[in-house]
């Protein structure tokens, strides 16, 4: 524990002075020391700050293997599920959102003011999300899970002035990269399409990683680049709705067919309302005519549909002689 004691001592001293090598020497000698007495939490305070880019650049191969080697064994201790933990110094995420327009704004007041660029889109336009994850360790990893929070900016700005932290039942939208997730030394980049079905603003909030057990969030807040928002607006809809044939022949009865074309919109949710004038009458869609009731009126609803997507309903009609 002296030893233990000694090192954490000095270690201040050698990083604020940016002495890296011998920063990094004797941060091996209180890992050597911890692996086996310490609590793996305590441990892993030590682990995380073996691999900053400052001392990844002057510290040896081997070294740092072995350090990841140990550092992977500790996240997989369950203790180390209990706790939240911030974004790791070796783990860099970045976000951009490609092919929209933009500009930028403030957010917060005082001192926790934040520049925020946004980024604008119409409802039912795809928006290309592109997460960037740099690993400074030495060898590949594998995460559990790599998720991306995007919040409603009145949650948003509530959590924050709250003091709270954003969580994953507070978003609005989560896009995941599919499991498991590779990452390997150097940059690697993720791809997400998010096709927004109403208007609204929001925030690239939270990145999440999930590495055995350890929970590591990313705030935009605690970042040093701006916030970045995506401001969705009204489209103008695009859908459209057809009758076919849209003439009735008297005394006979007809089969009519209602297409419904979504066009570029995204469709959660309608309702198609017949409503017959004299003479004329109806068996509503998906009911058999040998066995149904003909009616003056029938109310249908739709489906959900996505951009290009189509519903076709077929009624059958009964129009009766014109005197």
């Amino acid at each position: 524990q002296s030893a233990i004691t000694c090192f954490k001592q000095v270690l201040k001293t050698y990083r604020l002075d940016q002495w890296d090598r011998c920063h990094f020497w004797r941060l091996f000698r209180l890992a050597f020391c911890q692996r086996t007495t310490a609590e793996p939490t305590e441990y892993l305070k030590t682990l995380v700050s073996c691999f900053s880019p400052r001392i990844t650049s002057v510290a040896p191969e081997k070294a740092l293997i072995a350090l990841q080697d140990d550092l992977e064994r500790v996240l997989a201790h369950p203790v180390v599920g209990e706790a939240r933990y911030g974004k790791l110094s070796f783990i860099e995420t970045s976000m951009s959102v490609s092919d929209t327009s933009s500009t930028e704004s403030m957010f917060g007041q005082g001192q926790n003011r934040k520049k925020m660029m946004k980024k604008f889109c119409s409802v039912g336009e795809s928006v290309q999300i592109v997460l960037s994850i740099k690993s400074y360790l030495p060898k590949p990893v594998e995460f559990g899970s790599a998720k991306l929070f995007i919040v409603a900016f009145g949650e948003f700005a509530s959590i924050l002035e709250n003091n709270g932290s954003i969580e994953e039942e507070d978003a609005f939208k989560v896009l995941s990269v599919e499991s498991p997730v590779r990452i390997t030394p150097g940059e690697n980049k993720f791809t997400f399409t998010w096709t927004p079905s109403s208007s609204g603003q929001y925030i690239l909030s939270t990145v999440e990683i999930v590495w055995h057990h350890g929970y590591f969030y990313y705030d935009s807040t605690e970042l040093p680049v701006p916030l970045l928002g995506i401001d969705v607006l009204p489209s103008e809809p695009t859908h459209s709705i057809s009758l076919n044939p849209t003439c009735l022949v008297p005394g006979h009865d007809q089969e009519v067919v209602i297409t419904f074309d979504a066009g570029s919109d995204v469709v959660t949710t309608g309702r198609l309302v017949m409503d017959c004038t004299k003479g004329v009458s109806l068996i509503p869609p998906g009911e058999d005519p040998a066995t149904s009731e003909w009616k003056k009126e029938c109310d249908v609803e739709f489906q959900p549909c996505k951009p290009g997507e189509k519903q076709e309903l077929r009624a059958h009609v009964r129009c009766g002689m014109i005197e």
